[in-house]
């Protein structure tokens, strides 16, 4: 059995000119940054965190901006909010990354599949992710301050019946630790696979994330029977956080764990408030205040972005991150905080 501190680490590959010889990041498009549900841990407006409020893409400038994006090699756009579904423009720029050489990714509260999912058929090979902490209703209605459990079950069966859906994410703390197996039974069910994330510190929660921090080997020691093979994501080779794949034979079970460290630029995040951050730099984000960003919380290294900008301002963001390098600055001082 390999232990979840021991990462397998094959050849990066060679690919683009634009990062040397890396890969290319995949891009985050925070389509919008207002959302149905309000969970306790998730910072104000999610991944467009910083972004001015009520702001959604014009469609004509996000189409264009996609266009930019699959001439420069990038190979996956996820979309995400905000609440993506409550997207109004959703359908259109579904339709037009239809035959386009790109991977296009949801990640979504779930709540709204039901009523959106004739738009969703319509993007041939979309790859859907839903949020889903518990299967306990009362608890889930604690979590995600909303009673649409109901709404969010229903929605991931309709995914599923329809090839839909890729993964569960699922945000671990002390709240909902003893879900972990019961999560595992619930994606084997519907033979879609399951990411376990652990508790974003950030200033404004971090009292919470204090109180209900888990450390992410607790939750390996749950399935590690399981295992039947392991590997390290691919795309954490070179970006991120370094995360493993666990093949349960059935499904694969990822886990993301800040305590494997992160990359960082210290081109920028040396200069940031936030630093040292757990998640450091993952994916260049756009923001429906048209700012594309290095990740959620540095404010001060926005940059505006319009439509005749966009290519070069996103190629210098790519670079940075080629230059990022691992390190595990965030916990250096905070093993004694965790209880």
């Amino acid at each position: 059995m390999i232990h979840p501190q021991k990462l397998i680490v094959p050849k990066i590959p060679k690919k683009n000119n634009i990062s040397s010889e890396l890969p290319l990041p995949y891009v985050t498009i925070a389509v919008n940054n207002k959302c149905n549900f309000a969970c306790e841990y998730c910072p104000n407006k999610g991944e467009a965190y910083n972004s001015s409020p009520h702001r959604e893409f014009n469609t004509e400038d996000l189409k264009q901006m996609i266009d930019i994006l699959e001439k420069l090699g990038i190979e996956k756009i996820r979309l995400t909010g905000g609440e993506p579904l409550l997207m109004d423009n959703l359908e259109e720029i579904l339709t037009h990354c239809e035959g386009k050489n790109i991977e296009i990714y949801i990640d979504t509260n779930g709540s709204l599949i039901k009523e959106r999912i004739e738009v969703l058929k319509k993007l041939k090979g979309l790859k859907i992710r839903v949020s889903l902490d518990t299967l306990e209703k009362d608890e889930f209605n604690g979590i995600c301050r909303t009673y649409k459990f109901d709404d969010v079950i229903e929605g991931i069966d309709l995914a599923v019946e329809n090839g839909l859906i890729e993964r569960i994410n699922c945000v671990v703390t002390k709240r909902n630790i003893n879900q972990v197996p019961l999560l595992i039974d619930f994606c084997r069910a519907r033979k879609i696979d399951l990411k376990f994330l652990d508790l974003y510190s950030e200033k404004e929660k971090n009292k919470y994330w204090e109180q209900y921090y888990v450390d992410m080997t607790t939750v390996y020691e749950m399935f590690k029977d399981q295992i039947v093979s392991i590997e390290q994501d691919r795309y954490t080779l070179t970006y991120g956080m370094p995360m493993n794949n666990y093949n349960l034979g059935d499904i694969t079970v990822i886990i993301k764990d800040s305590k494997y460290g992160t990359r960082y630029s210290y081109e920028i995040c040396g200069q940031c408030n936030c630093f040292p951050c757990q998640e450091g730099l993952y994916s260049p984000i756009l923001s429906p205040d048209y700012h594309i960003m290095p990740c959620r919380f540095g404010k001060e290294f926005q940059v505006p972005i319009t439509v005749e900008n966009f290519e070069v301002e996103i190629q210098k963001m790519i670079r940075i991150f080629a230059n990022a390098k691992l390190s595990n600055e965030f916990w250096k001082n905070k093993t004694n905080e965790v209880k």
